[in-house]
This record gives C-alpha cells, sequence and structure tokens, in this order.
C-alpha cells in the first residue's frame, strides 16, 4: 500500500517533475554558451521562484487529490495508524523536492560555473 501511494504522487506530479528537468537543461546549456550573467540570473529565479512555487504546488495537490476522489476513506478504513499514513503520504510528497534540489547540485557539482 505504501508503494502504491508512493508510486501515485510521483504519478501526479511529474509534470512538475519534467519542468524542473527542463530548467536545468536550459541551465545547463546557458552555462555552457559562456552567458554568465544570462545563467545566474536564471539559477537564481529557479531557487527562489520555482522551487517555491513547486513546493506549494506539491503540498497543496497532494493532499487535495486525497480529498477530491474521497481516498481518505479508504486510506483510513485499512488497519494502520492515521500518523504513519500521513507521515508516509508527506515523505513520499517530500521525496520529490528531495529529487529536485539533489538534481540541481548535482548539475553545480559538474558545472562550477553556476
Amino acid at each position: 500500500m505504501f508503494l502504491r501511494i508512493f508510486l501515485k504522487e510521483w504519478r501526479e506530479n511529474i509534470l512538475l517533475f519534467g519542468l524542473a528537468i527542463l530548467f536545468m537543461i536550459a541551465l545547463v546549456m546557458l552555462s555552457l554558451t559562456n552567458q554568465r550573467e544570462l545563467t545566474l540570473n536564471f539559477s537564481g529565479m529557479f531557487l527562489l521562484l520555482f522551487l517555491p512555487f513547486a513546493a506549494l504546488l506539491i503540498g497543496s495537490g497532494g493532499f487535495y487529490s486525497e480529498f477530491k476522489d474521497n481516498a481518505w476513506i479508504y486510506l483510513f478504513s485499512r488497519p494502520i495508524k492515521k500518523e504513519i499514513l500521513w507521515l508516509f503520504k508527506y515523505v513520499s510528497l517530500l521525496s520529490i523536492l528531495a529529487v529536485i534540489f539533489g538534481l540541481f547540485f548535482l548539475v553545480r557539482q559538474f558545472l562550477p560555473g553556476l
């Protein structure tokens, strides 16, 4: 059941994850063309605008989908404590942001000009 919840969250947020990948590809391309000022502005925009907005979308959309589909009735009927269910749902949503952060810092490691 926990694996299904984890995969469901990733499936629901795959477009946002894809947008983050596109941002990172654009950062790599800008960094390789030696446009220093544009690269710094774009990376700042990614860190200061995109990541908080993505966190807001992931957090609100993750719990809204359960209420919209009335999936909480099914989930709470399982023989699992509600706290563990909420915690696992939160961890699965947080893993999406952790992967986006990790990819960004991995790109920064390989491109020191960024």
